[in-house]
């Protein structure tokens, strides 16, 4: 293996790492492993390609580098929403399933979504559960 490859490897395994050990702290961090996992991916498959002059995949990396950006503004989509929303990125509280009915208490970002939706609700603006009217 040349030493371009293996550096490249390393740092696709070293990424890939950081999603598993950092899944469970801040979205940012999973984000940031995510991106470098696939740019070391691009990175290899651009060397593998120039090396072996297979010249009717040099598409491939490109589409692939351009899916990496897309992914990319959705997951900053939603960081933005989240961190708008609860004001932090930890991720154990990315919980958007948890709305409350009875006490007409709704967290996360589907509280406008429910003040929409519900008949009970006109007028009334939802709160999250962390504040007190």
């Amino acid at each position: 293996l040349p030493i371009v490859t293996l550096n490249i490897s390393l740092a696709y395994l070293t990424s890939l790492q950081g999603i598993f050990t950092y899944q469970s702290s801040h979205l940012i961090l999973s984000l940031l492993c995510l991106e470098g996992v696939l740019l070391s991916i691009f990175v290899l498959s651009t060397l593998i390609i120039l090396n072996t002059h297979f010249t009717l995949s040099f598409i491939l990396p490109v589409v692939l580098l351009a899916l990496a950006a897309c992914a990319a503004a959705v997951g900053l989509a939603l960081l933005v929403i989240e961190s708008n929303t609860d004001g932090l990125d930890y991720v154990p509280n990315l919980n958007i399933l948890k709305i409350h009915r009875n006490d007409r208490k709704v967290s996360g970002s589907l509280a406008p979504l429910l003040c929409l939706t519900s008949d009970k609700g006109r007028g009334h603006s939802p709160t999250r559960p962390d504040r007190e009217r």
